[in-house]
């Protein structure tokens, strides 16, 4: 298979115009198949699956825009209602529920007088606005009357009658006595044990008797008392009752303010 050089073109594969023109093969003019390049169909300049990928894509940004703010409008909604309710709610345990709400507690105390049983506090359901009133206690701590205990005037002591006389205190276990002698005081150095306040003879005499069954110390150290029934003296000597540890230095009152107004009290052992 030869080429006419004199009469034949030379066949050119790779163009088009090449392939349009006639060939001389073998004397006999043939003319090859024309192939056609057609050029690729483009929409707005890009190529179809192009264009299509692009339009799917925009099509899911934009639903998932869409679905994104609805979901947040109905989120942000039912926050609203919910505190709406929770604000109804709270105003009607702060006002019904307050008001109508009761607490029974019943108190048993141990007094002297009685208990106290079955009170009523009032309870409410909010925590700050509840409030607790104490059960009333009565002004007695036993079956008597609360009294102002003195601080000036005179004590009751029944003197001068009391010189002489005899008075016995009932310790339970012991009755310890006591000689009585009006307008005296034990002045003995170094005698005075303690000074307590007292408001009545008696209880003078039970603090000595006392301070001696309660003592460590084998011997009677307290032997006598001295009971001033004046209770302006208080402030400045410490009490009504000194205890002595001797019944000697005794010394009578000379001076007419105070005649009567204490008592020396002589151990009896």
């Amino acid at each position: 298979m030869e080429f006419q050089s004199s009469d034949k073109e030379v066949y050119n594969q790779g163009s088009l115009e090449a392939m349009a023109k006639p060939v001389f093969f073998n004397g006999v003019i043939e003319s090859p198949p024309i192939q056609l390049q057609v050029p690729e169909r483009r929409i707005l300049g890009l190529r179809r699956a192009t264009f299509f990928l692009s339009v799917a894509l925009l099509a899911l940004i934009i639903a998932a825009g869409v679905g994104g703010g609805v979901g947040g409008s109905l989120s942000v909604k039912n926050a609203e209602t919910r505190c709406l309710a929770n604000a109804e709610l709270s105003k009607a345990l702060g006002t019904a529920g307050r008001a109508t709400a009761t607490m029974t507690v019943t108190t048993t105390l141990p007094l002297t007088t009685g208990t106290i049983t079955d009170t009523t506090i009032p309870f409410s359901s909010n925590p700050a606005a509840a409030t607790t009133t104490p059960p009333s206690q009565p002004d007695t701590a036993t079956t008597g009357t609360r009294i102002v205990v003195p601080t000036t005037g005179l004590l009751p002591l029944d003197c001068p009658s009391l010189t002489g006389k005899n008075q016995t205190v009932d310790m339970k276990t012991t009755i310890v006595r006591f000689q009585l002698l009006c307008s005296v005081d034990l002045r003995v150095s170094n005698a005075n044990i303690l000074a307590v306040t007292a408001y009545s003879l008696t209880d003078c005499l039970r603090a000595c008797a006392s301070f001696n069954l309660r003592s460590s110390n084998a011997n009677k150290e307290c032997q006598g008392v001295v009971f001033n029934s004046e209770l302006s003296q208080v402030e400045d000597h410490f009490g009504t009752c000194f205890l002595k540890r001797s019944s000697g230095g005794r010394v009578g009152e000379t001076d007419p303010g105070k005649i009567n107004s204490y008592v020396a009290g002589i151990l009896i052992v």
